[in-house]
């Protein structure tokens, strides 16, 4: 005698199909805040890398990579945000290309974030007109952490303030774009004996 096979009621289904659900978002909200520490070790570990590209040119040619031209006096920086070079498609640091010292020598693919917060925002660079000292910053990205004076790539240092450079007090901790972005910078302006410091922090300290 066959035995009849009992299938699963509507309501059964129903709460089978919820508790899947519930498990899915549990999953989806624990991985996002992985997804964000991820992001932003690789926002750090890009930093390091690019920072010993510089200095490797630097050791080799005596200065600091050019800069690309962009729209924005100070700053170049990757595509599709307001730092981006004038010409298509050019990388955001040059080197001396006229003079056969492309930084490309160092680094072929200058990095991108993964993850833009509008266009103002993303890996941008600057350097003085002599190449003594650069800054490189990844601008309003940070996602896993608020970015504190005393974190590693804090995007000032302390010493910063309006009087010796461009980290004010909006932007200083608290000021919101300290607090998500990551940067580090080197080098030390000697065009002026007299005024080593002040030329220096012009560099280390611009943040707009």
């Amino acid at each position: 005698m066959n035995k009849a096979v009992r299938g699963f009621t509507l309501i059964e289904l129903m709460v089978v199909i919820g508790i899947i659900g519930i498990l899915a978002s549990i999953v989806f909200v624990g991985a996002r805040p992985a997804g964000e520490q991820s992001r932003d070790a690789a926002r750090q570990s890009d930093l390091r890398q690019v920072q010993t590209a510089l200095e490797l040119y630097k050791n080799r040619y005596g200065r600091y990579p050019e800069r690309c031209a962009s729209a924005h006096p100070d700053w170049s920086g990757q595509m599709d945000t307001d730092y981006e070079c004038n010409v298509p498609n050019q990388a955001y640091i040059l080197g001396n290309i006229a003079e056969g010292r492309p930084f490309a020598e160092f680094m072929v693919n200058l990095p991108k974030d993964p993850k833009l917060n509008g266009t103002n925002s993303g890996y941008v660079y600057t350097v003085n007109s002599d190449g003594s000292v650069y800054k490189l910053m990844v601008k309003n990205t940070a996602e896993s952490e608020i970015v504190t004076p005393d974190h590693p790539f804090a995007s000032c240092p302390t010493g910063c303030s309006p009087s010796n450079g461009h980290c004010r007090p909006g932007n200083q901790p608290g000021g919101d774009q300290f607090e998500s972005s990551y940067a580090v910078w080197g080098g030390l302006d000697n065009s002026d004996p007299s005024d080593i410091r002040d030329n220096t922090d012009e560099i280390i300290c611009e943040i707009e």
